[in-house]
């Protein structure tokens, strides 16, 4: 673990004297920008009367490359539960869904403004509870937080740094071991893939549904009402289609694939198709 400000900035390739010229200039080192949030119709949405909006913080130059090294000389090997999927190496949408196949009763739902939601304390708590000392998760933090347009809480996670999507996972490991502790008598598969969170069992645990939410929002998230589902059977996790004994690309997918596309397009929408094959099958 690492204690000081000198060794943070030497295992960042960093001078101490330079690691601070950076956080002290650190709005310098962002470049924002926003892109409209568009509905599955392809229509903007829209929230009394505004178009809303999906607010980016791209950190640029130095700080960029602090970033970089923070992440993967010192967040990664930050150890975490296995079922926090999103943005980890090794992982992706379609091993987080397979996870859940087999299982009857699935509950999915969203997580509303999952980076702004996620404020500097919340940062700096999470660094302290993984051993870091006072100075380096302030430190940590200074290089990680930054008010947006769409922020909760001040200083949150930005989108568009690659030092968020671990940072939050961090951060929402303590919501997770909370939830853990409703099922204790109960078998369930639980993962979360960034703002998504899914819980699945062959078990119906719909009664424990309520206090899961209530986890959640005490820890100071919000779930999305419109995305918050518990189904009996079939149903489509991040983006792959999941049945008892199947795993499959959704409709929405084999559509696309009837229209107007380029050779490069097909290729890379099969060799999808070829990814959630050998996945499931283990190959």
């Amino acid at each position: 673990m690492i204690y000081s400000e000198k060794e943070l900035a030497y295992t960042l390739g960093f001078d101490p004297g330079d690691l601070r010229k950076v956080i002290k200039n650190i709005h310098s080192y962002y470049k924002g920008f926003s892109e409209i949030k568009y509905d599955k119709n392809g229509k903007p949405k829209v929230r009394k009367g505004q178009i809303q909006k999906r607010y980016f913080k791209s950190s640029q130059g130095d700080l960029r490359k602090l970033q970089d090294r923070l992440l993967n000389r010192i967040l990664v090997k930050v150890p975490l539960l296995p079922n926090l999927k999103g943005g980890m190496k090794g992982e992706s949408g379609v091993i987080n869904a397979k996870v859940h196949k087999g299982n009857e009763f699935i509950f999915q739902t969203d997580i509303q403004s999952f980076y702004p939601s996620i404020s500097r304390k919340m940062v700096y708590q999470a660094l302290r509870s993984k051993g870091f000392s006072k100075q380096v998760a302030n430190l940590i933090t200074d290089l990680t937080v930054i008010e947006s347009g769409d922020s909760l809480k001040g200083e949150t996670l930005p989108q568009g740094t690659p030092t968020s999507p671990v940072l939050s996972n961090i951060v929402f490991e303590r919501t997770v071991k909370q939830i853990f502790k409703i099922f204790k008598d109960q078998k369930v598969e639980l993962t979360t893939w960034i703002d998504d969170l899914t819980i699945s069992s062959n078990e119906d645990f719909q009664a424990s549904i309520l206090d899961v939410i209530k986890i959640i929002g005490n820890d100071g998230f919000k779930i999305s009402r419109k995305k918050t589902t518990y189904r009996h059977g079939k149903t489509i996790i991040t983006g792959v289609l999941i049945g008892h004994s199947t795993m499959k690309v959704t409709n929405d997918f084999r559509n696309r694939e009837r229209g107007y596309l380029t050779d490069i397009q097909l290729n890379g929408m099969q060799a999808y198709k070829d990814y959630i094959y050998r996945i499931d099958k283990n190959l």
